[in-house]
């Protein structure tokens, strides 16, 4: 089986946002972008991965409330990670930022842009999780405790609560695939959304040029 790869800002991110998938499933990284210069919140981060089972890097971007990363350095880094093997999964924030942090808006920002497909974002669900998956995934969180009262003020103001109880992963939509006949530069015609990565090197190798444009 695959592995499934997670990418966070902070620590605590991981279990507030995907804690439930972590404790239900196997075979996950975890990469938490800053903190790796924080002995307290690095040691924390590092006993709930062991406590789930997962591989995982903390890198040591500022953590900061604001969009301050060096951009450059980020796309690099997280190029070389999502190569580093055939992922079946990455999960990461979305353009929202969940309740609207900067850094979160970043990450979902960059790695929107580098990865194509099996690409899922944190969301609310419909559905509850259930009374044992919520007890241990909140037996998670208080592994965080220099994070209390961070997390009591994010929960008291209705920022969280959605998160923590009705967790879910929204698989992203694939960027538009289109298509236009060589030597017919300003004629392009869509292709369907269901047509797979195959069918695109396939019409590749034949007298037609293909290329990706995002979703608008």
């Amino acid at each position: 089986m695959g592995k499934r790869l997670m990418v966070v800002a902070h620590p605590d991110d991981e279990v507030i946002f995907g804690g439930a998938h972590l404790i239900r499933y196997k075979h996950w990284k975890v990469v938490c972008v800053t903190n790796g210069n924080n002995r307290i919140r690095k040691r924390e981060f590092e006993r709930v991965m062991r406590a789930v089972g997962a591989d995982y890097e903390i890198w040591n971007y500022r953590d900061t409330y604001s969009r301050n990363f060096d951009i450059v350095r980020l796309k690099k880094d997280l190029s070389r990670l999502i190569l580093q093997s055939q992922f079946q999964m990455i999960v990461t924030h979305g353009l929202k930022g969940e309740y609207g942090h900067p850094q979160h808006i970043v990450i979902a920002q960059v790695m929107r842009n580098l990865v194509q497909h099996n690409l899922y974002t944190f969301a609310v669900g419909k559905m509850r999780l259930s009374e044992p998956t919520l007890h241990r995934k909140k037996n998670l969180l208080r592994m965080y405790g220099s994070q209390k009262q961070t997390i009591w003020e994010l929960r008291r103001d209705n920022l969280l609560d959605n998160f923590i109880n009705r967790e879910h992963f929204n698989l992203e939509p694939l960027p538009k695939l289109l298509w236009m006949p060589v030597g017919v530069p300003e004629s392009t015609v869509e292709c369907p959304r269901t047509r797979s990565v195959r069918a695109f090197r396939s019409w590749k190798s034949t007298d037609v040029r293909c290329y990706w444009q995002k979703w608008t």
